[in-house]
């Protein structure tokens, strides 16, 4: 399949909204690597130290910096390059932070992804729409069964409800719009064929991710290397949380999948939401994440922080079903939690120490990354 995907993404013309985030700084990478035309629209990285200023993404001519909230600024984008596909990240991402700031949570995450569908609306564009949302856009009770797609959105904090939001507004779009263009036009016999098809569209929702290159504040592993680069002791606010872990490029791989069935003749069946989290073996406590990273990271120690104050403020459990995923799409995670921990300690540990190589050492990661899942297939 990794030869397949990389003739379908050689020369495709690809928008990443959020390029110069986490994960749209992987996925541009990854795409690149594909032999893609990959362009970005995104806010300015927050430090040199962000992946996307590491690997001097936000530098290329193909990068724009803007807001996704900024409707002329970002249609202006889209109009001059014309994507075959994009991948919408820009969003507001942190739990805390949206308690913070929920206005501009709620701005960013739902009146960014409705500029954006509104663009292609009103000019009649039809691009392939990989649109990222999250596990946290389900309403959670902590009941430990893993969430399917049909289950009910929610969310309690203004990160989960805003994603909720998102979701609810992408199918709307889609039903209202995009999918009624499809079927008016093969109602009454006109634009019929590939050349006069709708707009397709698909979300995705992905489990906590982990990887090199990923700053922001109260994220973990972000916490734990800051803590062990100044020799202090890791500090566990929530040790019992219990997360899906998956090193970054498990999802992101997952997103190209579903962007080529997408771009199929048949690809209208894929226009639905998705999960894509690991298998329940990967889903493991904060304390035996510590645990772990520790153990690769080969030195340190952690403590726990009983006075937290923000205990209550997340699920303490969140689990996908990706049976979907893996039964439509063929997709399925290949990496343990053990080796998706390894590998983003191991991306830390190269750029503590050899930080003007860091960008050969990300690009050797998805190379070791994509042959992993070559053998997987063939296994």
């Amino acid at each position: 399949m990794i030869a397949i995907l990389k003739k379908f993404f050689h020369n495709k013309k690809i928008l990443i909204t959020g390029h110069t985030g986490f994960k749209g700084a992987w996925l541009y990478t990854m795409l690149e690597s594909f032999g893609a035309e990959v362009y970005g629209f995104a806010l300015a990285p927050n430090s040199t130290e962000d992946l996307s200023s590491l690997l001097g993404i936000d530098k290329s001519e193909k990068s724009f910096i803007g807001d996704i909230c900024d409707y002329r600024a970002l249609e202006n984008v889209i109009l001059k390059i014309k994507p075959e596909i994009i991948f919408h990240l820009a969003a507001q991402s942190l739990v805390l932070t949206s308690y913070a700031q929920p206005a501009e949570t709620f701005k960013i995450n739902v009146i960014g992804t409705l500029n954006l569908l509104e663009i292609l609306r009103k000019n009649n564009l039809d691009p392939v729409v990989v649109n990222v949302t999250t596990d946290k856009c389900y309403a959670n009770s902590d009941s430990g069964v893993p969430f399917q797609e049909g289950d009910s959105l929610g969310g309690n904090d203004p990160y989960s409800a805003s994603k909720a939001m998102v979701e609810i507004l992408s199918n709307s779009y889609y039903q209202s719009f995009f999918k009624s263009k499809e079927q008016s036009s093969a109602k009454y016999g006109e634009n019929t064929g590939t050349q006069q098809r709708s707009l397709r569209l698909a979300t995705v929702r992905a489990g906590n991710v982990i990887g090199g290159g990923d700053w922001n504040d109260n994220r973990l592993v972000p916490d734990f290397v800051r803590f062990l680069s100044r020799n202090e002791d890791i500090v566990l606010r929530n040790p019992a949380s219990t997360r899906p872990w998956q090193f970054v490029l498990e999802p992101l791989y997952a997103y190209c999948l579903l962007a080529y069935k997408l771009s199929l003749e048949d690809g209208s069946e894929y226009c639905s939401a998705w999960n894509v989290g690991p298998g329940e073996d990967s889903c493991v406590s904060v304390l035996e994440l510590a645990h772990i990273f520790l153990s690769k990271w080969g030195s340190g120690d952690y403590k726990l922080d009983e006075n937290s104050s923000n205990k209550a403020k997340e699920a303490k459990l969140l689990m996908l079903d990706a049976s979907k995923a893996k039964r439509k799409l063929g997709w399925r995670p290949v990496l343990s939690v053990e080796q998706a921990i390894s590998m983003t300690a191991l991306w830390y540990k190269a750029f503590l120490e050899k930080k003007s190589e860091i960008k050969d050492f990300t690009y050797s990661q998805i190379e070791d990354f994509l042959a992993l899942y070559d053998n997987h297939e063939c296994v």
